[in-house]
């Protein structure tokens, strides 16, 4: 049985969807994504809709992205657009892309 929220991330250009849920702590994690621009939408029964615009993936490079769900019905939505980049606590790599 599922019990945490539903976590939706959509790639900008090629309209790729990844889905994950979070454990009963709330974590979650995506592994191997395409760098770009998502659209993260999370769900919850008994709370609002969170979505988050331009959510950057980059190269080499673990983000956080911490969300905090608010008390409502999940029809309604939160739209949160992120235009500073997410917060890289476990890694100082550097990378970048080769063509």
């Amino acid at each position: 049985a599922a019990f945490g929220a539903k976590i939706t991330l959509v790639h900008g250009e090629t309209g790729g969807r990844r889905i994950a849920l979070s454990d009963i702590d709330g974590f979650y994690q995506f592994e191997a994504l395409p760098v770009g621009i998502y659209r993260m939408s999370v769900q919850l029964q008994g709370f609002k809709t969170h979505v988050g615009e331009k959510v950057v993936v980059e190269v080499g490079r673990t983000s956080v992205l911490d969300i905090e769900l608010r008390i409502g019905d999940i029809s309604e939505q939160v739209i949160v657009t992120a235009d500073s980049p997410l917060v890289d606590l476990s890694s100082v790599a550097v990378g970048q892309i080769i063509n």
